[in-house]
């Protein structure tokens, strides 16, 4: 429930970039991929949260659900706070109200950069893109100029930590991939 991404996108064939760094692990983790369910991590989770407010606000309060209270889990009433949050929530992604604020902070952040808001409002957003056996999904595009912004969280924002984290978890194949979707580059062989 967490990706974003239309099932239609899901069960069109094509190789994907997922699909491409679960392989770039080994031929097994590809395997996995292609024919094990996932179960999102609790920061998969908060990663799409922030995907979801910024790109499809619309669809947010159909998705998730923030606590505007915290919930003090070592006692019994605060397990049942919880619980009922929970339950009363249920089919959504439940974010704590920690997480909530740490929300707001990172969506006025991106908004308060000129040229995010920008590309906000003019680029196309949750673009499918296929080209023959390759396919891609990017969060914003501006065909015409050829620009590509992903959205991506991070537990540390600095220089350092940011590309190592990103190295590590693959994106620079992904953006790979999403550049030979739109032409930027010539196609492997």
């Amino acid at each position: 429930m967490s990706n974003v991404v239309s099932i239609d996108y899901f069960s069109k064939p094509g190789i994907s970039a997922s699909f491409l760094k679960s392989c770039s692990f080994s031929a097994w983790h590809g395997w996995k991929y292609l024919h094990e369910p996932f179960e999102p991590t609790a920061a998969m989770d908060f990663g799409s949260a922030v995907h979801c407010k910024l790109l499809e606000p619309q669809k947010f309060d159909s998705r998730f659900a923030v606590a505007q209270t915290k919930f003090d889990r070592r006692t019994k009433a605060g397990k049942e706070a919880a619980e009922a949050f929970e339950k009363e929530h249920a089919g959504k992604i439940v974010l704590t109200s920690d997480d909530g604020s740490r929300l707001s902070r990172i969506v006025e952040s991106c908004l308060a950069i000129p040229i995010v808001k920008e590309a906000l409002t003019t680029f196309e957003k949750e673009k499918e893109l296929d080209l023959g056996d390759f396919k891609g999904k990017l969060d914003l595009v501006d065909l015409k100029n050829r620009v590509i912004i992903d959205v991506k969280t991070t537990r540390d924002a600095t220089a350092r930590e940011f590309v190592s984290q990103s190295l590590s978890l693959r994106y620079d194949i992904q953006l790979f991939h999403y550049a030979q979707l739109l032409g930027l580059g010539p196609m492997p062989t």
